[in-house]
């Protein structure tokens, strides 16, 4: 995972999972490698709802000593990331996403050792032909990734994704 939850811990990735999966309309699919009978990834679409915001308006004191942290110990792209985010947050407010004719890809996890072995395309793939299926109408799927973070957007380039902006 690399974005503003990679930064602050797994309590906030953990809490933004939870969140996510507690929206009705969102869909889930995952990756499991059945030798070893574990899970090895998942994707989740559907609307985010402004759970970001929630959670740093909830847990603002604590960003900021984790920040401060970050400042302390120089991990510069930790707070870039950060910075980077707080600009997503801010674009989304001003730009509405049409759900009715669309989803949005909210997060990929694969786990690291399974990473460059095709199972994120095999995820990705598998899992718009299932949405496709489910929703007739369905259009297409909205991604946001940062513009800085090269391997993501090659990731998404190599699945057919479009780029329609690039803000930040």
């Amino acid at each position: 995972m690399d974005n503003i939850y990679s930064v602050l811990g797994p309590i906030f990735i953990k809490e933004y999972l939870n969140l996510i999966l507690k929206i009705k309309e969102n869909r889930g699919f995952i990756a499991v490698d059945k030798r070893k009978k574990k899970v090895i990834g998942f994707v989740i679409f559907g609307k985010e709802e402004q759970i970001s915001s929630k959670i740093l308006k909830k847990n603002l004191i604590k960003i900021i000593f984790k920040l401060c942290g970050k400042i302390f110990l120089f991990k510069i792209d930790d707070l870039l990331k950060f910075i980077d985010v707080l600009f997503y947050l801010v674009f989304l407010k001003f730009n509405k996403v049409d759900f009715n004719k669309s989803t949005e890809l909210l997060i990929i996890v694969v786990e690291k050792s399974y990473r460059s072995k095709k199972i994120g395309n095999k995820l990705i793939n598998k899992s718009i032909l299932s949405l496709k299926k489910e929703n007739k109408k369905l259009g297409y799927i909205n991604v946001v990734t940062l513009k800085r973070l090269k391997r993501s957007v090659n990731f998404y380039k190599k699945n057919k994704f479009n780029i329609k902006k690039k803000n930040f």
